[in-house]
């Protein structure tokens, strides 16, 4: 697969995210701005799973599964056959479920709530634009599959066009839990933006996404917010970041402002995804292949 302009924007990348760049891990301080919230901190040294090989080479997206606790989903992008991987949170391999639809460059995934109270949905992100091809763009919602199907036929398509139909790469999707809203952001610009596909998204349907707004950063390649919806998770290929949302505070907002903490991460060979477990006791990371020889390990990254 291309490296998606890692090395020729490196240098630029670093400038532009150098004031968010390095991670502290926290500390359990006291917020500046809310006394009232203790920030989390984080062990700098992660646990390191291994994969197995050949079963995921292109992973641009992880998330947990909600109905079968310690379990993952990783999906790969384009060029890929379209399903999930499901792994287990030390690295084993299960199995796959097919996807009966397309991959034509899926960038990410979110778990969680959707249209039906008490159903645990998946959302396959197929944002992907590297070359600018397209002016409509595909999140697939489907229930997550139970523990002896092969198989994923039934599935919602939410249809969405940016303003202008502008062609935008994305890679990051986000789902509030507290509102089922769906958030955007993309990756190639140097303040990359943020669209909101406001709850209910129309399915089968094309409509616009809503332009939020900038937020400063460049290449932002996942994110992910917890189950409680009040921790924010956002990566780039060098760096990630957390966010704890404050009282009255949206997702758009609190991603607008400085990054709470610069997080424990290590640099993966083109690390594309980060997920929370269901509980927000840490995040996980895993990498594409890309050119590498050695097989992508599974890093789990917990709070102190």
């Amino acid at each position: 697969m291309i490296l998606k302009k890692i090395f020729g924007l490196f240098v630029l990348s670093v400038g532009l995210n150098s004031c968010f760049l390095f991670g502290d891990g926290g500390g359990g301080t006291v917020d500046p701005i809310d006394s009232t919230a203790i920030l989390p901190s984080f062990n700098a040294n992660p646990q390191i799973f291994d994969t197995p090989a050949n079963k995921t080479n292109e992973a641009s997206g992880i998330a947990p599964s909600h109905s079968f606790p310690g379990q993952l989903f990783v999906h790969d992008d384009s060029q890929a056959k379209p399903g999930l991987h499901i792994f287990s949170s030390t690295g084993a391999y299960l199995r796959f479920v097919n996807f009966a639809g397309n991959n034509r460059d899926w960038e990410d995934i979110a778990t969680g709530v959707g249209p039906i109270e008490g159903v645990n949905y998946v959302y396959a992100a197929d944002i992907g634009d590297n070359n600018g091809d397209f002016n409509e763009y595909y999140i697939y919602r489907f229930p997550e599959p139970d523990a002896n199907q092969k198989d994923i036929n039934d599935f919602e398509t939410i249809i969405y066009h940016y303003p202008n139909k502008q062609t935008i790469n994305a890679e990051t999707l986000l789902l509030d839990p507290k509102t089922k809203d769906l958030y955007v952001i993309t990756k190639d610009e140097f303040n990359v933006k943020v669209f909101l596909l406001k709850y209910p998204q129309p399915v089968n349907t094309s409509f616009e996404a809503q332009f939020l707004g900038t937020i400063p950063y460049w290449g932002i390649t996942a994110g992910d917010i917890s189950t409680s919806g009040d921790e924010i998770l956002l990566k780039t290929y060098l760096a990630a970041f957390y966010w704890k949302l404050k009282k009255g505070e949206t997702i758009f907002q609190a991603i607008s402002r400085t990054r709470d903490i610069g997080l424990p991460y290590i640099q993966e060979p083109q690390g594309e995804a980060i997920c929370w477990d269901i509980n927000a006791k840490g995040y996980f990371t895993i990498s594409e292949r890309a050119e590498q020889a050695a097989v992508p390990k599974l890093y789990y990254y917990s709070k102190k």
